[in-house]
């Protein structure tokens, strides 16, 4: 079969004719080749069309992406400059910089805008409802490029967007708030800057003096800003919505507009740390109408009970001198608890003192010569069985002597007559004043004593005198033991006039008149002048007796004795004892509940005090214990008086355990702040205690617990508490002490807010 043919006259038509091989609907069924050509033609202008309308697109969208990349360009650079800003002045608060290198550079950054002090904004920080506040300089540093504004403010970066209606924290501030404390810290500048560069200087001793005196005023105000209920911060920036924002999600809390371009949030009790909150915390008030605490003003009981779980620090010390349990008592001849004593025996060397009473003559010496008076004086030796005066009076020296302690008495001889024969009777090794009491000493000084001339006490009291001015240091007793069996010769000076000065000296003169010869009215006056006694020996007298009788008298000086004291305080079941501040192994010790408890009343003790921790609802109490000392030991202590002789003082080594007396409720008083002191600082003291008033409570004093009304003047937490032991010496016998629970109304709970302004020069 022949194949059809295809004639080109088929394809002469109009536009509007179908195409051949297309049917009415517009399909075509089949492809040829010529068909395929003229469909390639029309592809291509197709695709130039469509590649041009493409290109129009693209280029459309693509002005947007640019514009829109450039921008966020913009936005990094700005930023970039502005954390570089940040960086370098956060280095001055934080890393303790003292200055900061600034750069502004400006070849992409339409305009920077420092602003200086509060013109940037400011914080304000009020507690307990605005009683107290403050208001704090923040300066700002804000750049802009092509309606973008980043802004460096209060430590934090914001990104301003929409004409200012938009504010994004791009970096947080330095304003933050954990666990109820709010810390600030703000940078202020004191000028702007005009060029592209500057230097920024720290003024750091200004800064810390700013930010302290900042706290002061928010926290040392009135009463309810020490520790405050509420706390309010409040920022005043043009860019207030991102501080808004920002504060809120620092706190928790909704911030609140108050003001044109300012925003506050507040951190109620509940937001706020214990240490703000009276019923959390340990502030206590000891007064009787608190609900929340218990005084019983008849003992020392005290309790504090917030029912809020709290535990109280509690103290107790005594005051200065404000024991005063003691008494004078009078110990016989007993040496272990009198003062040491320097004793110089002034002996008559006349020739009296060379007559036997019992044989009614003088003695000769080995010679046989009669010795009448002042012939032969010096070394004579006495017939055998022959017994003179002063035979009689070595030996009763000696006798004193025997009672003095050579650990810590010492002695010398003096020996008078004539002026011209008066002399120092030293020792066999030389010494005027010795702790040696054997022959090689101070009775081989009393060995040394001879007889002849007359009697001239004046001269002998005087030598007395220099030799214990020539003592050195000593703590021992200046003592003088003068015996005389004749008149007293005037011819040298007044021997009363010498017995004034030794009396300047503290130098205690005892006499002793021998025989019927003896002058005794002048011994008794020497005696008078100086505060010593005046003894009488007659010639069948044992003289030993009397010098025993002199020292009875010496030895028998009153003596401080403190009584032993212990102190015990007790809460939730448990008893303490008191500590001591120093090493008191040589303290005397009782047992008491189980464990020893220390005499506080020893002198030479160190300080004492108590310390504890009471739980809300304990009581807690303080408990007196006097006993009676088995043995006394002696003291370096010393009590001086104008008026009356001095008085070692004594400390108890041995108490008698089974003499404990507890100090009854009716014995115990409390005082508390604004209480009348009168009764109390009216009362007397012994002349050796210290004097209740001006002592201790240091009435006039700046740190006086009483004032000038007679008032007590305590802190909240603190209370007087009183001892009385009874009387004794027409003075009470009392223990004074401060007793404390917990703090103060008055303390401040600073740790709230924390106040850091960094106060900087720009020098560009």
């Amino acid at each position: 079969m022949d194949e059809p043919t295809h004639s080109t006259a088929d394809d002469d038509r109009t536009d509007d004719e179908t195409p051949p091989g297309v049917d009415d609907s517009g399909t075509r069924p089949d492809f040829g080749s010529d068909v395929r050509a003229a469909s390639e033609t029309v592809g291509t202008v197709l695709l130039i069309g469509m590649v041009a309308t493409g290109i129009v697109v693209v280029s459309v969208a693509g002005a947007g992406v640019l514009n829109s990349l450039q921008t966020d360009i913009d936005q990094e650079e700005n930023e970039l400059q502005v954390r570089e800003v940040d960086s370098r002045l956060s280095s001055l608060s934080r890393s303790g910089a003292t200055s900061a290198e600034l750069s502004f550079a400006q070849n992409s950054v339409e305009s920077i805008d420092v602003r200086n002090g509060s013109a940037g904004g400011t914080v304000s920080v009020s507690v307990s409802g605005g009683a107290c506040s403050v208001t704090l300089p923040m300066s700002s540093i804000r750049y802009d490029e092509r309606g973008q504004t980043t802004v460096y403010e209060g430590g934090g970066i914001f990104r301003v967007s929409d004409g200012g209606l938009g504010v994004a924290v791009v970096s947080p501030p330095d304003i933050t708030v954990a666990d109820g404390t709010v810390d600030v810290s703000l940078l202020n500048l004191t000028s702007g800057v005009g060029g592209d560069r500057a230097t920024v200087i720290k003024r750091g001793a200004f800064s810390a003096t700013q930010s302290a005196t900042f706290e002061d005023r928010l926290f040392t105000g009135a009463q309810e800003c020490r520790r405050p209920d509420n706390v309010t911060i409040a920022v005043t920036s043009e860019y207030h919505r991102g501080w808004a924002a920002y504060l809120e999600r620092e706190t928790g809390n909704p911030a609140q507009s108050t003001g044109p371009n300012t925003v506050a949030v507040e951190l109620t009790s509940a937001d706020l740390p214990a240490s703000t909150d009276d019923s959390r915390n340990a502030v206590v008030n000891l007064s009787v109408s608190n609900p929340n605490t218990t005084v019983e003003t008849t003992r020392a009981a005290i309790m504090v009970d917030k029912n809020a779980s709290n535990r109280y620090t509690a103290t107790a010390r005594p005051l200065a001198e404000g024991v005063q349990v003691s008494s004078v008592k009078k110990f016989e001849t007993n040496v272990a608890y009198r003062r040491p004593i320097d004793v110089v025996f002034v002996f008559d060397e006349s020739g009296s003192m060379n007559y036997d009473d019992d044989a009614n003559t003088y003695c000769t010496d080995s010679s046989l010569n009669p010795i009448n008076g002042p012939g032969n004086r010096w070394g004579q030796t006495n017939d055998p069985g022959c017994e003179t005066r002063m035979d009689r009076a070595k030996a009763a020296a000696k006798t004193f002597v025997s009672l003095m302690n050579e650990s810590r008495d010492r002695g010398g001889v003096v020996g008078f007559s004539s002026s011209e024969y008066t002399r120092y009777v030293t020792t066999p090794n030389g010494k005027y004043m010795t702790d040696d009491f054997g022959s090689s000493g101070l009775n081989g000084s009393i060995d040394r004593l001879v007889t002849g001339g007359g009697t001239e006490s004046a001269t002998g009291i005087h030598r007395a005198n220099v030799v214990h001015d020539l003592k050195g240091e000593s703590a021992g007793e200046p003592i003088v033991v003068l015996l005389s069996d004749g008149q007293d010769d005037y011819d040298a000076s007044d021997p009363i006039d010498e017995a004034a000065v030794a009396a300047e000296n503290n130098v205690t003169i005892h006499t002793v008149g021998f025989g019927d010869g003896a002058d005794n009215a002048t011994l008794e006056a020497i005696a008078d002048e100086t505060g010593g006694t005046y003894h009488y020996a007659a010639e069948d007298d044992d003289l030993s007796d009397v010098f025993s009788e002199v020292f009875a008298t010496i030895a028998e000086t009153d003596v401080v004795v403190n009584q032993p004291v212990t102190l015990s305080a007790g809460t939730g079941g448990s008893v303490y004892q008191p500590s001591l501040g120093g090493n008191a192994d040589y303290v005397a010790t009782v047992t008491e509940d189980g464990a020893p408890n220390v005499n506080v009343n020893d002198p030479t003790a160190p300080d004492f005090r108590f310390s504890l921790t009471a739980a809300d609802g304990n009581l807690t109490d303080i408990n007196a214990t006097s006993y009676n000392c088995e043995e006394y030991g002696v003291t370096d202590i010393v009590q001086q008086n104008a008026t009356a002789a001095d008085l070692v003082e004594l400390r108890c080594t041995d108490i008698d355990e089974s003499s404990g007396t507890e100090v009854p409720p009716s014995n115990v008083t409390v005082y508390l702040d604004g209480d009348d002191a009168g009764p109390l600082i009216d009362e007397s003291s012994a002349w050796w205690d210290g004097d209740i008033r001006n002592d201790t409570l240091k009435q006039g004093t700046s740190d006086a617990l009483v004032d000038a009304n007679d008032t007590f003047t305590l802190a909240s937490n603190q209370a007087i508490v009183v001892f009385a032991f009874g009387a004794n010496d027409a003075a009470p016998k009392r223990l004074v002490m401060l007793y404390e629970i917990g703090l103060p109304e008055d303390t401040t709970a600073r740790d709230v807010v924390d106040i850091d302004v960094t106060t900087a020069d720009v020098e560009e």
